[in-house]
C-alpha cells in the first residue's frame, strides 16, 4: 500500500494544465488515501519528505471541494496526521500556491 501511495504522489501531474488528467490524478490519490487502515495513516506520512507532505496536503484540500460518501471523515486523520508532521508552514505553502493538482 505505501508503494501505491508514493507512486500516486510521484506521478501528480501538477505541471499540466489539463484538467482530466488533474482530476483523473485526484481519483487515484483518493483511492489509495481511502484504502489505508487507520493505523497505517502515520507510517505513510512520516515516509514523506517536506514537499511529500504538502503535495499530500493539496490532494486533501481538493478531496474536501469534492468530498465523496466516506471520504470526508478519512481526509481528515490523514489531515490531521500530515499537520503533525508538516505543520503549519505546510498548510500556507499549498493555500498559496500557484501550481495545483
Amino acid at each position: 500500500m505505501l508503494r501505491a501511495f508514493h507512486a500516486a504522489l510521484r506521478n501528480s501531474p501538477v505541471n499540466t494544465k489539463n484538467q482530466a488528467v488533474k482530476e483523473r490524478a485526484q481519483g487515484v490519490v483518493l483511492k489509495v488515501l481511502t484504502n489505508f487502515k487507520s493505523s497505517e495513516i502515520e507510517q505513510a506520512v512520516q515516509s514523506l519528505d517536506r514537499n511529500g507532505i504538502d503535495l499530500l496536503m493539496k490532494y486533501i484540500y481538493k478531496g474536501f471541494e469534492k468530498p465523496t460518501e466516506n471520504s470526508s471523515a478519512v481526509l481528515l486523520q490523514w489531515h490531521e496526521k500530515a499537520l503533525a508532521v508538516g505543520g503549519l508552514g505546510s498548510i500556507i505553502r499549498v493555500l498559496t500556491a500557484r501550481k495545483t493538482v
